[in-house]
């Protein structure tokens, strides 16, 4: 088993075919951190295809 380190990713949905994309750590010293990248079309079809990855893998 893996200990989680704090740190995650995720696509933000944000309508009208656009997405954003937050990534961070939430355990990192000495404040937790987080970068945010602005929605748009790109990152909605990335959603989109890991979506489709993830489904095709696990079901």
């Amino acid at each position: 088993m893996r200990n989680f380190l704090g740190e995650g990713a995720c696509f933000i949905e944000a309508g009208d075919g656009q997405a954003g994309f937050g990534s961070g750590n939430f355990y990192a010293e000495p404040a937790p951190w987080m970068k945010l990248r602005q929605a748009g079309r790109l990152l909605h079809w990335g959603k989109v295809a890991y979506e489709k990855y993830w489904l095709y893998k696990w079901f």
